[in-house]
C-alpha cells in the first residue's frame, strides 16, 4: 500500500491539458422486437459497448411496443424503415456513401475508433437535476461549453431519455430471432421468440424531436462561451426508475446529410443522482468540489464500469486508474471538464489495450488544486 500511497501524493501536472472536449460517440441501434436477425445486432451492439469506453448507446426501436413517433421518424429519415441498422453520430464518413451501418462489427468498430479520435468543438454537461419522486416531474438542465467559434451553423440541444433491460414476455416485447436452430451461435436453442430478452438501452422519450430545440443556441458562437437550456418532463410511471438514463447532446442541423451529425453528448443515470442527492448537497460535498458519486457494477465481471461524479465548478480533471500496488494501469481522463454530472466507462482495458486481471482496483478523481476521491472496485 506504500507505493499506492506515494502514487497519490505524486505532483500533479496539467500543464500538458488542453481546453478541449473528449469525444463521446452515439451509437444507435436502429432495431425492433419483430426482427428476425436483431438479436444477431444485439450481439454486436453488447461488443461494441463492452470494447469502447467513451460510447454512449441507444436502443432505437421502430414499429414495436418499444417505439414512438420519433424512433419511427428516425429509422424512415435514415434507413428507409430498416431495421437492424446502426448509425455513428449520424455522422457521414468521407470513405462511404450511406450514414447507416449494417450489423457487421468490425466496419462500425473501425468508424467508432475514427469518431472517438476525432475533434469535437464542445463539451457536454448535465446540471441543476430535479426529480421529484412522487409526481416523477424531471427538470434538466444541458449545458454547452465551446473550444472554437463556431458561425452560420444551427446548432441545437437534445436531452433523450433511455431505459436500459427493459425484460417482458407479453405480446410484441418477446424478441423474433432466425437463429434458435443455428448450429453453434449464441442464441441456439434460445426460442422463437425469445422470452426474457433484455432489450437495451431503448430511447423513450427525444425532447428535443428528431434534430433538436430550433434557436437553442446561437448561430454565431465564441471560443469560451458556455449555453444552456432547460428541458422538463414527467417520467410514465411504467418505466423502471432504477433503469433510467438521461443524455444530454449538442447536434448540428441541416438539409443534407453531412449536415446532421451529434457534435458531442453526456449521459448519466438517473439512479446514481437520486442515490446521492442527500451527499451532494451536503457541506462535506459542498467543499469539495469533486463529488465522486457512483461506481458500478461493483464487483464487476463485464465491462463496462460506470463511473458517475458531479464537479460543482468548471476544473482541470484527472481520473485514473491504479492497480493495489500502486500501479498506474489506464487515465480515464485528463482535460478540462464542465461543470455538472459525468459518466466515465472504462472497459477493463489497460493502455496496451489488454483487459486487467482479477483483483482490486482503485478509481482516483483528482483536480490541479489538489481535490481528491477514491473509489475502490472488484474486478472478478
Amino acid at each position: 500500500m506504500k507505493t499506492f500511497t506515494i502514487a497519490l501524493l505524486s505532483l500533479f501536472f496539467f500543464e500538458n491539458l488542453y481546453a478541449q472536449a473528449t469525444k463521446k460517440v452515439i451509437l444507435e441501434d436502429l432495431t425492433a422486437s419483430w426482427c428476425g436477425l436483431c438479436p444477431e445486432g444485439k450481439l454486436t451492439y453488447d461488443s461494441l459497448m463492452a470494447n469502447f469506453d467513451n460510447v454512449i448507446g441507444v436502443g432505437v426501436h421502430v414499429s414495436d411496443p418499444m417505439s414512438n413517433d420519433i424512433t419511427d421518424a428516425l429509422s424512415a429519415e435514415y434507413s428507409g424503415g430498416g431495421v437492424n441498422v446502426f448509425l455513428v453520430d449520424r455522422h457521414l464518413f468521407q470513405d462511404r456513401n450511406f450514414v447507416q451501418f449494417s450489423f457487421q462489427y468490425e466496419p462500425i468498430a473501425e468508424k467508432l475508433n475514427e469518431r472517438l479520435q476525432s475533434y469535437s468543438p464542445v463539451s457536454v454537461s448535465i446540471e441543476d437535476l430535479q426529480y421529484d419522486e412522487f409526481s416523477r416531474e424531471l427538470i434538466v438542465n444541458v449545458q454547452a461549453h465551446f473550444h472554437q467559434n463556431m458561425s452560420d451553423q444551427d446548432l441545437r440541444f437534445n436531452l433523450w431519455i433511455t431505459e436500459d433491460s427493459i425484460v417482458r414476455n407479453e405480446g410484441g416485447y418477446t424478441q423474433s430471432s432466425y437463429f434458435n436452430d443455428y448450429d453453434g451461435h449464441a442464441y441456439q436453442g434460445a426460442g422463437n421468440p425469445i422470452y426474457n430478452f433484455a432489450h437495451r438501452n431503448v430511447l423513450r422519450q427525444s425532447l428535443g424531436g428528431l434534430f433538436g430545440i430550433e434557436n437553442s443556441l446561437p448561430s454565431n458562437l465564441q471560443a469560451g462561451s458556455s449555453h444552456e437550456f432547460e428541458f422538463s418532463t414527467v417520467i410514465p410511471p411504467e418505466w423502471d426508475i432504477n433503469q433510467i438514463y438521461l443524455v444530454g447532446l449538442v447536434q448540428n442541423y441541416g438539409s443534407e446529410r453531412s449536415q446532421q451529425p451529434i457534435l458531442n453528448a453526456e449521459d448519466i443515470r438517473l439512479k446514481s443522482y437520486i442515490e446521492n442527492e442527500v451527499f451532494a448537497t451536503s457541506i462535506e460535498a459542498q467543499a469539495n468540489p469533486l463529488q465522486l458519486f457512483r461506481i458500478y457494477p461493483n464487483p464487476i465481471s463485464i465491462a463496462p464500469l460506470q463511473i458517475v461524479f458531479n464537479l460543482s465548478s468548471t476544473s482541470l480533471v484527472r481520473l485514473q486508474v491504479f492497480d493495489i500496488q500502486g500501479k498506474m494501469i489506464r487515465t480515464l481522463r485528463q482535460e478540462k471538464m464542465n461543470q455538472g454530472l459525468h459518466t466515465v466507462r472504462w472497459n477493463l482495458q489497460d493502455t496496451r489495450g489488454n483487459k486487467v486481471s482479477t483483483g482490486h482496483y482503485m478509481i482516483v478523481l483528482e483536480d490541479k488544486k489538489g481535490n481528491r476521491q477514491v473509489q475502490k472496485v472488484v474486478v472478478e
